[in-house]
């Protein structure tokens, strides 16, 4: 099936399109809102680009959302209109954050960082803060560059943040692996698997 996808942010579209074609399916047009306010105001918009044929992925963080469980924030971002979208628009939250999925590969993220897996939380989705907590794990690499890549002086997002996280998740995720995880990550998983695959 060909799915839509509007996205949070940067990051949200690799993982997004990495997702669609793990499950088999085609990706259709990417609408990048920047930031989660635009989600809440635009979403019952994009839903229209559903019907049989083609379905649509709204990817963003459940820690913007506001609400404490995605079943919560589906109503805030749908409201009254909830029962009536489609069943092939799929609003997936990433719990906390979207680095939460990708945390969840700690085999190729302590790569990322040259450190040791072990380090890194077996539970991705607890995580208060996952931003920070991947500046506090860069902190320990023994490599300079990715320091400096990752955490700024202030202790902020470096420079080189989104692209390495980008060349990441396109190159190196390993998403079977971030699954076992990830609940969150299995859930959005599992409903795209739902909808027809595309046909060969």
């Amino acid at each position: 099936m060909k799915i839509h996808v509007v996205a949070e942010g940067r990051l949200e579209i690799p993982v997004a399109c990495r997702l669609i074609a793990f499950c088999g399916h085609q990706r259709g047009t990417v609408y990048e809102l920047r930031g989660s306010g635009n989600i809440k105001k635009k979403a019952v918009t994009y839903a229209r680009l559903a019907n049989a044929e083609t379905a649509v992925l709204i990817l963003t963080d459940l820690m913007d959302s506001g609400s404490p469980c995605a079943l919560a924030a589906r109503s805030r971002y749908f409201g009254r209109r909830a029962a009536g979208i489609p069943p092939n628009v799929l609003l997936r939250f990433a719990v906390k954050e979207l680095e939460s999925w990708l945390l969840a590969d700690h085999e190729n993220f302590s790569k990322l960082l040259g450190i040791r897996a072990g380090k890194i939380s077996s539970q991705p989705d607890v995580l208060p803060d996952p931003k920070k907590y991947i500046a506090k794990l860069a902190s320990l690499s023994p490599q300079k560059a990715i320091k400096a890549d990752l955490i700024s002086a202030s202790g902020r997002q470096g420079r080189l943040y989104i692209p390495k996280m980008e060349e990441f998740i396109n190159e190196s995720w390993d998403i079977k692996a971030a699954m076992r995880r990830s609940p969150s990550l299995k859930r959005c998983i599992n409903r795209l698997r739902e909808l027809h695959p595309v046909l060969p």
